[in-house]
Protein backbone atom coordinates (compact mmCIF):
# COMPACT_ATOMS: atom_id res chain seq x y z
CA UNK A 1 0.00 0.00 0.00
CA UNK A 2 1.69 3.13 -0.81
CA UNK A 3 1.66 6.50 1.49
CA UNK A 4 -1.10 7.90 -0.59
CA UNK A 5 -3.03 5.07 0.13
CA UNK A 6 -2.63 5.22 3.27
CA UNK A 7 -3.65 8.97 3.99
CA UNK A 8 -6.82 7.77 2.48
CA UNK A 9 -7.26 4.46 3.97
CA UNK A 10 -11.29 4.33 3.84
CA UNK A 11 -11.14 1.44 6.29
CA UNK A 12 -9.63 3.22 9.01
CA UNK A 13 -13.08 4.87 11.24
CA UNK A 14 -14.84 1.68 10.81
CA UNK A 15 -12.45 -0.60 12.00
CA UNK A 16 -11.28 1.98 14.67
CA UNK A 17 -15.02 1.81 15.87
CA UNK A 18 -15.46 -2.10 16.12
CA UNK A 19 -11.67 -2.06 17.40
CA UNK A 20 -13.24 -0.08 20.27
CA UNK A 21 -16.56 -1.66 20.93
CA UNK A 22 -13.95 -4.60 21.39
CA UNK A 23 -11.85 -3.59 23.39
CA UNK A 24 -14.44 -1.55 26.01
CA UNK A 25 -16.10 -4.74 26.77
CA UNK A 26 -13.16 -6.54 26.92
CA UNK A 27 -11.48 -4.34 29.72
CA UNK A 28 -13.92 -4.34 32.36
CA UNK A 29 -13.49 -8.44 32.24
CA UNK A 30 -9.66 -7.79 33.71
CA UNK A 31 -9.86 -8.62 37.39
CA UNK A 32 -8.84 -5.36 39.61
CA UNK A 33 -5.57 -7.35 40.62
CA UNK A 34 -4.49 -7.08 37.22
CA UNK A 35 -6.10 -3.58 36.18
CA UNK A 36 -4.34 -2.55 39.57
CA UNK A 37 -0.85 -3.71 38.01
CA UNK A 38 -1.72 -1.94 35.08
CA UNK A 39 -2.08 0.93 37.37
CA UNK A 40 1.34 1.02 38.62
CA UNK A 41 3.13 0.74 35.99
CA UNK A 42 1.50 3.88 34.43
CA UNK A 43 1.99 5.92 37.34
CA UNK A 44 5.69 4.69 37.77
CA UNK A 45 7.14 2.89 34.65
CA UNK A 46 9.54 4.03 32.08
CA UNK A 47 7.90 6.36 29.09
CA UNK A 48 9.23 8.08 26.17
CA UNK A 49 10.16 11.87 27.17
CA UNK A 50 7.60 13.73 25.50
CA UNK A 51 5.57 14.12 22.40
CA UNK A 52 3.30 16.27 20.04
CA UNK A 53 -0.39 16.32 20.13
CA UNK A 54 -0.77 16.88 16.68
CA UNK A 55 -4.46 18.22 17.01
CA UNK A 56 -3.43 21.19 18.99
CA UNK A 57 0.34 20.84 17.80
CA UNK A 58 1.70 21.05 20.83
CA UNK A 59 4.28 19.19 22.86
CA UNK A 60 3.56 17.78 26.12
CA UNK A 61 5.09 15.98 28.14
CA UNK A 62 4.22 12.20 28.98
CA UNK A 63 4.89 12.42 33.04
CA UNK A 64 1.45 14.69 32.56
CA UNK A 65 -0.45 11.54 31.28
CA UNK A 66 0.15 9.76 33.93
CA UNK A 67 -2.86 10.42 36.44
CA UNK A 68 -5.72 9.31 33.11
CA UNK A 69 -5.69 5.51 34.45
CA UNK A 70 -6.91 6.65 37.67
CA UNK A 71 -9.31 9.62 36.34
CA UNK A 72 -10.76 8.33 34.16
CA UNK A 73 -13.12 5.17 33.33
CA UNK A 74 -11.80 2.01 32.07
CA UNK A 75 -13.28 2.32 28.67
CA UNK A 76 -12.88 5.82 28.34
CA UNK A 77 -9.01 5.43 29.20
CA UNK A 78 -8.44 2.39 25.93
CA UNK A 79 -10.23 4.89 24.20
CA UNK A 80 -7.83 7.92 25.09
CA UNK A 81 -4.75 5.59 24.41
CA UNK A 82 -5.24 3.90 21.55
CA UNK A 83 -3.63 5.14 18.24
CA UNK A 84 -3.06 3.72 14.90
CA UNK A 85 0.10 3.29 12.25
CA UNK A 86 1.16 1.73 9.44
CA UNK A 87 3.51 -0.81 10.71
CA UNK A 88 5.55 -3.64 9.24
CA UNK A 89 6.03 -7.36 10.42
CA UNK A 90 9.25 -6.48 12.29
CA UNK A 91 6.96 -4.09 14.66
CA UNK A 92 4.24 -6.30 14.78
CA UNK A 93 5.67 -9.69 15.65
CA UNK A 94 6.67 -9.87 19.01
CA UNK A 95 3.05 -8.28 19.81
CA UNK A 96 1.81 -11.70 19.09
CA UNK A 97 3.85 -13.20 22.34
CA UNK A 98 1.45 -14.00 24.72
CA UNK A 99 -1.19 -12.73 23.45
CA UNK A 100 -4.98 -14.44 23.08
CA UNK A 101 -7.63 -13.35 20.36
CA UNK A 102 -10.85 -11.77 22.13
CA UNK A 103 -12.62 -10.53 18.71
CA UNK A 104 -12.55 -10.18 14.98
CA UNK A 105 -12.83 -7.69 12.58
CA UNK A 106 -13.44 -8.57 9.14
CA UNK A 107 -11.54 -11.53 9.48
CA UNK A 108 -8.31 -9.88 11.43
CA UNK A 109 -8.25 -10.97 14.94
CA UNK A 110 -8.14 -8.59 17.97
CA UNK A 111 -5.66 -9.52 20.42
CA UNK A 112 -5.41 -8.68 24.01
CA UNK A 113 -1.58 -9.07 25.61
CA UNK A 114 -1.46 -9.62 29.29
CA UNK A 115 2.04 -7.63 29.12
CA UNK A 116 -0.88 -4.42 28.81
CA UNK A 117 -1.90 -3.64 25.42
CA UNK A 118 -4.92 -4.48 22.88
CA UNK A 119 -4.03 -4.08 19.24
CA UNK A 120 -5.54 -5.20 15.66
CA UNK A 121 -3.02 -6.13 13.11
CA UNK A 122 -4.56 -5.98 9.37
CA UNK A 123 -1.19 -8.63 7.53
CA UNK A 124 -3.00 -6.95 4.41
CA UNK A 125 -2.71 -3.65 4.66
CA UNK A 126 -0.09 -3.60 7.39
CA UNK A 127 -3.27 -1.40 9.48
CA UNK A 128 -2.54 -1.31 13.21
CA UNK A 129 -4.28 -0.34 16.09
CA UNK A 130 -3.00 -0.36 19.62
CA UNK A 131 -4.17 0.17 23.06
CA UNK A 132 -1.91 0.63 26.02
CA UNK A 133 -3.24 -0.18 29.41
CA UNK A 134 0.02 0.76 30.88
CA UNK A 135 0.03 4.28 29.32
CA UNK A 136 2.17 6.32 29.17
CA UNK A 137 4.62 3.88 30.35
CA UNK A 138 5.89 1.42 28.06
CA UNK A 139 3.97 -2.22 28.65
CA UNK A 140 6.13 -5.00 30.23
CA UNK A 141 8.47 -6.57 28.90
CA UNK A 142 9.18 -3.75 26.56
CA UNK A 143 11.87 -2.19 27.70
CA UNK A 144 13.95 -5.24 29.37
Amino acid sequence: MSFPERRNYEAQEPVKDAFLKIIKKHVNTLDDATWRGFEHRALTGVTAGGGIDLTKKETFKFDDERDKITTLSREDFVQYVSSSAFEVDYYTKPLFKGAEAIGEIDGFQVFYNSRGFYFYWNEETKFLLESWLTYPSYPYGWLS
